[in-house]
């Protein structure tokens, strides 16, 4: 029986500031690992199978990230029974500005282009599984698993042209985001060694999705020259719903020269609801010269 456990934190300048830490313990049927880390440094770590911490990639802009974890294995003296249980949740919080300036410069005259990018994003990402395994004259799997993505986002894009110090244009381009999956599975399997040295699989999968995406894009040009603009304000919804059902059945013909012939039958049934709709809120009457916020929508689908 053995344990192993480590834990760090930090605190720098800038409100920057890190700390995780992981426990494990494990016997010779056992094993229990729990990990949690949280920090604003653009640092994405998740523990390896002995407690050390492997680093990732840095993000572009600001990354704050929260993140917590757990596996249990548990066999039985004879091992032949086996269960594996993981569970892991992340939350990623990214905020990103990029300034531009560009210039094109022409015979007739030069042409400068200042934009700022803003962005800021927010995110959920978990995950759960079991493994449950069988070894007999009967060999068993079972997998289960189910991952649930929930993310949230906003964005600005702000740009001015020039020619010459005079102004041409200016675009503004907002986007709200929201949006959400959830997947669930089981695998269960099951393969028989006859004792003239075929096998005989049977298996049997379910899958189930269902999904949403909601989005608002503003579009708004001004030309400065004539006094004219143009004005886009669309909504879309998307949501989505499938199944899938799969089962094998299959004999495996093993010859003594080393070859392997397999006869399988397999039988699927799947299904998918799939609505995409998008509205131009421009169109409504009084609409473009209210005080809206980019995500009101009017009372009622109705009038939209």
């Amino acid at each position: 029986r053995s344990y192993v456990a480590n834990a760090e934190g930090g605190y720098g300048t800038h409100e920057r500031y890190m700390g995780r830490l992981f426990g494990l313990r494990f016997t010779p049927h056992s094993r229990f690992s729990l990990y949690g880390n949280t920090n604003n440094t653009n640092s994405y770590l998740r523990p390896g199978s002995d407690g050390e911490w492997m680093e990732s990639n840095l993000n572009s802009g600001r990354l704050a990230t929260k993140s917590a974890g757990m596996e249990l294995m548990l066999k039985n003296r004879d091992e032949t029974v086996t269960n594996r249980l993981t569970a892991n949740a992340d939350w990623r919080d990214n905020d990103l500005d990029t300034r531009k300036i560009a210039s094109t410069f022409l015979p007739s005259g030069n042409n400068t282009t200042e934009s700022l990018l803003s962005s800021r994003s927010n995110g959920l990402f978990s995950f759960v599984s079991n493994s449950l395994e069988f070894m007999g004259p009967v060999y068993v799997n079972s997998y289960t698993g189910w991952i649930y993505i929930k993310s949230d986002g906003i964005s600005s894009d702000v740009s001015s042209t020039l020619a010459d110090s005079m102004h041409i244009n200016t675009m503004e381009k907002y986007n709200l985001g929201k949006g959400y999956r959830s997947t669930l599975w089981e695998t269960l399997s099951a393969t028989r060694k006859l004792p003239w040295g075929d096998n005989i699989d049977l298996a049997v999968t379910l899958r189930y999705e269902k999904s949403n995406n909601r989005s608002f894009d503003n579009y708004n040009v001004l030309y400065h020259l004539s006094s004219a603009s143009d004005i886009q304000e669309q909504y879309s919804d998307a949501p989505t719903e499938d199944y899938r059902v799969n089962s094998t059945a299959a004999y495996n013909l093993s010859l003594l020269s080393g070859w392997n012939f397999n006869l399988e039958y397999q039988l699927t049934q799947s299904y998918r609801r799939e609505q995409s709709s998008r509205y131009r809120l421009d169109w409504l009457a009084g609409w473009p010269d209210g005080n809206h916020a980019i995500g009101e929508l009017p009372s009622t689908r109705d009038s939209m």
